[in-house]
């Protein structure tokens, strides 16, 4: 009976014991995502936005910034693997910017795209894409409108 005690004296001390947290352990690094840095004007007026995504169909990759309060989006298409460089922006050009407010879409019709660095994964989404840009947009014939979008700088990492 006694040596039953005591191997129910110290099985209960063994496993009632905590191990003791080393402090002096280095904390684990969590990965550090970098959000999205835009800014563009719009005929004047500073362009936020609220939710970011990129897509590819099929020959298009594009990488769109839109603001859900407001119904607008600005979007940067390429129809063929992005490069890096700098590219005269034409109505249904490669690339072309594209400014849509109020469902309406507006594409640009001249300026200037830098593209200083772009990246896209196995399934061609533009995973990151660093340029800069102004343009002015085409006329639409429903609202009689164009925009001047200038100052554009994307740092856009996914």
């Amino acid at each position: 009976m006694k040596q039953v005690f005591v191997v129910i004296f110290f099985t209960t001390l063994l496993f009632s014991c905590k191990k003791k947290e080393d402090s002096s352990a280095e904390p684990t690094q969590q990965p550090v995502v970098t959000p999205p840095v835009v800014s563009v004007k719009v005929n004047g007026n500073d362009f936020t936005y609220n939710t970011t995504s990129s897509y590819f169909i099929n020959p298009t990759r594009a990488v769109n910034f839109l603001n859900n309060s407001t119904s607008e989006q600005v979007s940067i298409r390429f129809l063929s693997a992005p490069t890096t460089g700098t590219f005269t922006l034409v109505k249904y050009g490669n690339p072309s910017i594209q400014y849509y407010k109020n469902s309406n879409l507006h594409s640009s019709v001249n300026g200037t795209l830098i593209v200083n660095a772009v990246t896209t994964n196995t399934n061609n989404i533009i995973t990151k894409l660093n340029c800069t840009f102004n343009c002015q947009t085409d006329t639409n014939t429903t609202t009689s409108t164009y925009y001047n979008l200038t100052n554009g700088s994307f740092d856009y990492n996914q």
